[in-house]
């Protein structure tokens, strides 16, 4: 059937672009082209119990401390922003304006990725979406502070924030959370390239209690005619919290450890082990959990006589990359990518040990049992065979030779230490190692070694 147009030529025009019209209109309404639809990336974030307060953060019950800038679009600093946490598993975000400023609204978003802060498609921050707020009536308000229930795992997290705050002349002005590269410290990281899109930092939730010990490696040894030991000690650094309980004063009836594999700047993989020397009969439980608090797995034992832990079976599974410039390397390399951007920071997975001693009048304190015991790594992927390489100030073994110096393989240092970034040499930070207590004395003015602030946000799963 052929088709009549019994249409006037301006009556047809005028359909046609009804219809066309009508067309676009509908189609812009598909969500999923919506700008100021939320993106279909975002994870919903959990909402984790809070309350917010006038006062300032009580610094006694507190730690961690993180302090970043209030800044607005063209760079200006309007105040702080303080982040802490305490003991108890709770995290505090201070928002402190500078004088002649007031509140009006504040907005914040803490998740463990960056997937979790709600942006619209447009790539905005969509601060009204953001789970905490707090809307002011009192306009005499420059100080306000949430504290948040996040549980008390050592675990990183990512925060955004937004204020409407109202100068001495009545004007609104937007600030975000986060000191950009124009500021005093780069610290923050944008949500859509535009800081006008919003900022998002990073902060990791650490317990007041101070690290026990810290023990690191350098893994190559004489025996190893490829390569030459560049003395950075940061081949593997691990952390440790170690508790004993006593009966009748100083017999050991239980052992409470927790683990944390913090760097690895090697090629070579190898495992983490710590031998105890019980006498006697014991009950072990090792539960090992994510970076994200997860629990991965749970082994229950039982031994009778020296205990064998493996803390991590493989070092390079606890400790993906993220270095920029190198290509095996986790947490020892700050390269920036191309954009002048820091590389992430990998979150540790957490081991806890547990040990019921069935017999404590065998196992005397400082005498049959001394802290932190025998940790040693085996370096067993990547090599001709496997081998041990011990704590020198424990057990007196494993050392190589340098420039006509004998160095220790392994290291140990009682308290939360800054090991050496890739191809930094110990001594240019420590210059009287391996002498003493050569990691109570820190080069004037040395660089090179970690720094939390040096990396960017948790790497995401």
């Amino acid at each position: 059937m052929k088709f009549q147009n019994n249409l006037s030529p301006k009556l047809f025009v005028k359909v046609f672009y009804l219809i066309i019209g009508s067309f676009l209109l509908f189609s812009n309404c598909n969500p999923e082209d919506d700008p100021f639809d939320i993106a279909g990336d975002v994870i919903p974030v959990e909402t984790l119990p809070n309350e917010g307060s006038e006062d300032p953060i009580n610094n006694t019950i507190s730690c961690n401390i993180k302090t970043t800038c209030l800044i607005s679009v063209n760079q200006i600093g309007y105040g702080d922003v303080n982040i802490t946490n305490d003991d108890d598993g709770n995290m505090y975000v201070e928002f402190k304006l500078d004088n002649g400023l007031s509140f009006k609204d504040l907005y914040l978003v803490v998740g463990n990725q960056y997937k979790e802060i709600p942006r619209y498609n447009n790539g905005r921050g969509a601060v009204t979406e953001f789970p905490y707020q707090h809307h002011f009536t009192n306009t005499d308000i420059s100080t306000y502070s949430f504290k948040i229930e996040v549980g008390d795992e050592d675990k990183c997290y990512v925060l955004s924030a937004n204020a409407i705050v109202e100068d001495q002349s009545g004007n609104d002005i937007s600030v975000w959370a986060g000191c950009s590269a124009k500021a005093e410290n780069t610290d923050a990281f944008y949500i859509n390239k535009n800081i006008e899109n919003g900022l998002y930092i990073g902060y990791c939730y650490k317990g007041c209690e101070s690290i026990d010990f810290t023990f690191a490696w350098e893994d190559l040894t004489d025996d190893d005619p490829t390569y030459t030991n560049d003395l950075d000690y940061n081949d593997l650094v691990i952390q440790a919290e170690i508790n004993e309980s006593y009966r009748n004063a100083d017999e050991v009836e239980g052992i409470s450890m927790v683990f944390w594999a913090k760097a690895r700047g090697a090629s070579y993989d190898s495992k983490f082990m710590v031998d105890i020397p019980i006498k006697g009969r014991s009950d072990i439980s090792i539960k090992t959990f994510s970076a994200f608090g997860e629990l991965l797995s749970t082994v229950q034992d039982s031994e009778d006589g020296t205990v064998t832990l493996t803390i991590y079976p493989d070092t390079k599974f606890a400790l993906p990359v993220n270095g920029l410039g190198t290509t095996s390397t986790s947490n020892t390399d700050t390269t920036k990518d191309a954009n002048g951007m820091p590389p992430c920071l990998v979150t540790s997975m957490k081991v806890v040990v547990n040990i019921d001693i069935n017999d404590p009048t065998q196992n005397i304190r400082d005498v049959d049992l001394t802290q932190p015991y025998d940790p040693y790594i085996i370096v067993d992927n990547g090599v001709t065979s496997p081998y041990e390489l011990h704590i020198f100030d424990i057990t007196g073994t494993n050392t190589f030779h340098r420039n006509g110096i004998v160095y220790p393989n392994g290291i140990i240092v009682p308290n939360d230490w800054g090991w050496p970034l890739e191809y930094n040499r110990i001594y240019s930070i420590y210059p009287d190692f391996p002498n003493g207590e050569w990691y109570t004395n820190i080069a004037v003015d040395a660089k090179g070694y970690f720094d939390v602030i040096l990396f960017g946000p948790p790497c995401e799963p």
